[in-house]
């Protein structure tokens, strides 16, 4: 079975289905939609004119060093959604009844 390959768009197509809130605007929709081709594009420049350039155990170097970036931004996402959803749950809890 031939596998097949998934555009730029689809992979955006399905990044916004997943991530982008459903009530973003035009402006903010444009405004990821860029962010994203722009990060396919580092890539790619990455890829394609920098690790090619390097000898092999330097190139794996600079990739693993762009992996654990990437899993340390992760894990500051999910640690800021965490915060934020304490914050926002202590903040809807109605004030305790004072003693009597």
């Amino acid at each position: 079975m031939k596998h097949q390959m998934m555009t730029i768009k689809d992979m955006w197509e399905k990044y916004r289905l997943t991530v982008v809130p459903l009530d973003a605007g035009p402006n903010q929709l444009r405004d990821m939609e860029m962010c994203f081709y722009a990060g396919i594009t580092a890539v790619m420049c990455i890829v394609t004119d920098t690790i090619p350039e390097l000898p092999e155990e330097e190139g794996c170097k600079i990739i693993s060093g762009y992996m654990k970036e990437i899993e340390g931004f992760a894990k500051r996402l999910v640690s800021d959604a965490i915060a934020a959803r304490k914050k926002r749950e202590a903040a809807e809890k109605p004030p305790c009844p004072p003693s009597s």
